[in-house]
């Protein structure tokens, strides 16, 4: 490679002489493809002080290992994605923490970084990058609703981007790993069966039902919530905590993934309908189940509230995303435990046949077997039998006592009532409630 030239160069010595641009372009030819300068040390002193866009006077000129928000970037980083991925993060499951290079100046919504979780996401996560204040974990739904992430999102080893949203005060989740949806394997898991007609705030005594399937622990289980018609998130009141035993012939497996959504904490037990040991939050593991043996599981907060929602209960070891039940399946399973009749006053009910001059005797059917042969309840005003009446087509016939449960079964039941005065055998009639107050029949085949 040669140069030729004949403009003058001026200068004291080879690193500072220099040649206008128009001199240059006018009179110097470059005739070989590549040109090499040896670099004296004054003309190395020359680059470094001559830095990349708002750097430092030491940094070396060049646009491969960007430091500040303003260096140039090249290709290559772009495509590794290198000048936003800050390795893996650091701190607990619950407080992540993240060190991106150029440095994060402001929690400013739209600012965007990637990195890697160390371990699993615990209960509502947050992330702080280069110590910034710490904001949620989110992810967006379905609805695009931003929810807090839980080991079913903040999978160990999972790499992911995270965007600050527009009120500046989450990072969200961008990349979701995918995961299977089931239904849970607790009954009433969104709490939108109520049979019991259990009413926000009031006493659950120990080993008493609310909602549908929930038991109240040892210390009773009052709670509070506002029904809807879709999942309804409930507050369990200091020291007071709820229980569900998971039937036997419903446990296929021998390990298990517990989590919810809420403050409330939770311990369980296995081949056992009696919960014990530590609480902790979600998601729980459980293993050493035995396949065909009961098992359960306890929420509370200590002696603090705790709220609890979408509970789900799934075969293995990786928490499922937990898919809601159809309303009217969801009742039937209910009423394989539990059945309520409700009669208000003046409710006709069942219809009877005169088997004996005072007595008649009605029977029920249910479509739907239960659980076992169940017990029969009673509310008080049918009790005793005061105040309901048998009417038909001659005269209302008021009760004389206690009805009488006959030949109970999964599938149904009789009932024999006397009567006060006498009626014609084959004649029928129907039962009704006459007292001027609501009662109810109810049969139970709870665990």
């Amino acid at each position: 490679m040669s140069i030729t030239h004949t403009t003058a160069i001026t200068g004291t010595n080879d690193a500072t002489k220099q040649v206008s641009k128009d001199a240059w372009n006018a009179d110097h030819t470059i005739t070989d493809a590549t040109l090499s300068i040896a670099k004296t040390s004054g003309l190395q002193t020359a680059l470094d002080n001559k830095a990349a866009l708002a750097g430092t006077a030491t940094q070396v000129f060049s646009c491969e290992t960007p430091t500040a928000a303003t260096h140039a970037v090249p290709a290559d980083a772009l495509q590794l994605q290198s000048t936003i991925h800050c390795g893996t993060t650091g701190g607990t499951s619950t407080a992540y923490t993240l060190s991106a290079t150029p440095a994060l100046a402001a929690n400013t919504a739209k600012a965007r970084i990637r990195g890697a979780l160390h371990t699993a996401a615990g209960a509502t996560p947050t992330l702080a990058v280069n110590g910034l204040a710490a904001l949620a974990i989110k992810y967006l739904n379905a609805s695009g609703a931003e929810i807090a992430i839980t080991a079913t999102q903040g999978v160990s080893g999972w790499s992911s981007d995270f965007e600050i949203n527009a009120a500046a005060n989450a990072w969200i989740m961008l990349d979701v790993p995918s995961s299977s949806s089931a239904e849970s394997l607790v009954v009433n898991s969104g709490f939108t069966i109520n049979q019991e007609g259990y009413v926000s705030a009031a006493t659950l005594a120990s080993g008493a039902y609310g909602h549908d399937q929930w038991k109240a622990g040892a210390g009773g289980g009052d709670y509070t919530f506002t029904q809807l018609n879709s999942d309804t998130q409930i507050t369990i009141a200091a020291n007071k905590t709820l229980i569900q035993v998971i039937e036997d012939k419903q446990v296929q497996s021998t390990s298990y993934v517990l989590s919810w959504e809420g403050t409330a904490l939770a311990r369980y037990a296995v081949n056992s309908a009696t919960p014990a040991g530590a609480y902790a939050a979600s998601p729980i593991t459980i293993t050493g189940q035995t396949a065909g043996a009961t098992m359960s599981i306890e929420f509370g907060n200590g002696a603090s509230t705790g709220t609890l929602g979408k509970v789900m209960l799934s075969e293995g070891s990786v928490a499922l995303t937990r898919k809601a039940r159809d309303y009217n399946k969801e009742l039937e399973l209910c009423k394989y435990y539990y059945r309520r009749y409700t009669q208000a006053n003046g409710d006709i009910d069942y219809t009877l046949m005169w088997t004996e001059p005072t007595t008649a005797i009605a029977r029920t059917y249910m479509q739907n077997a239960m659980r076992v042969s169940p017990t029969v309840l009673m509310s008080p005003v049918f009790n005793t039998g005061a105040g309901w009446m048998i009417n038909d087509s001659v005269t209302n016939n008021a009760l004389t006592g206690t009805p009488t449960i006959l030949d109970i079964s999964t599938n149904g039941m009789g009932i024999s009532v006397g009567m006060a005065a006498t009626g014609a055998v084959g004649r029928t009639g129907n039962l009704y409630n006459n007292t001027g107050s609501n009662g109810y029949w109810a049969l139970d085949a709870r665990l």
